[in-house]
């Protein structure tokens, strides 16, 4: 984080010398911080559409496709293997949801913490042994843990996700295997019987369509 010290005497205001609501921070000592931080949130928001879409996937997955208890797949998914992996991945896609709003916020306190920081450190340029500099050495501390907090929770957040997609993965190819084809789609055999009253029928409604 840029903590680089720079005169800032113009930027306290007279009235409340040792408030820190009465600095004006200039940007070049926050934007750098911002866009960084922008680019993580921007990331991390990424894995949280991926999982919350994840959890739809699954959802449809067993009440879409499957329809009725006799749906063409519900044999398939009904599949003890195949119900394992799908609520293993819906456990790890709510994991990934947590750990990621869980980046976000250490994110957001992490970056409070620092504006707190260079507050303090400008009053105490302006106001040497004002006690300021202290203060920002705890805030620094601060800061620093929760962005540690925040980084170890995206990569958890990632691996998370990356999980529940191998499960998904895994239960989609365990659906396919133990589908069987149903009934009603494979046509059984006709006998010469009823091959010779389908040829019949269709004899008795040609000569009928040959009629005046």
């Amino acid at each position: 984080m840029c903590l680089d010290s720079c005169s800032s005497k113009s930027l306290v205001s007279s009235a409340k010398p040792y408030s820190m609501s009465s600095v004006g921070v200039p940007e070049d000592r926050y934007k750098a911080d911002f866009e960084m931080l922008s680019r993580f949130t921007a990331y991390s928001a990424e894995i949280l559409r991926l999982s919350l879409g994840g959890i739809a996937v699954i959802g449809f997955l067993i009440t879409g496709v499957t329809g009725a208890k006799d749906g063409f797949l519900s044999g398939a998914v009904s599949d003890g293997g195949v119900k394992m992996l799908l609520a293993a991945a819906i456990i790890f896609l709510l994991v990934s949801t947590a750990c990621v709003l869980g980046h976000m916020i250490n994110a957001a306190g992490g970056m409070f913490e620092h504006i707190r920081a260079v507050r303090c450190w400008m009053l105490e340029e302006n106001f040497p042994n004002s006690g300021h500099a202290a203060k920002a050495r705890v805030y620094e501390t601060t800061r620093n843990t929760d962005f540690k907090r925040s980084n170890l929770l995206q990569r958890a957040s990632f691996f998370a996700l990356a999980l529940a997609a191998s499960m998904m993965v895994a239960a989609f190819i365990k659906v396919l295997t133990n589908v069987e084809p149903a009934a009603s789609i494979v046509p059984s055999a006709m006998t010469d019987a009823q091959m010779s009253a389908l040829a019949d029928s269709l004899e008795a409604m040609s000569q009928k369509l040959r009629k005046p």
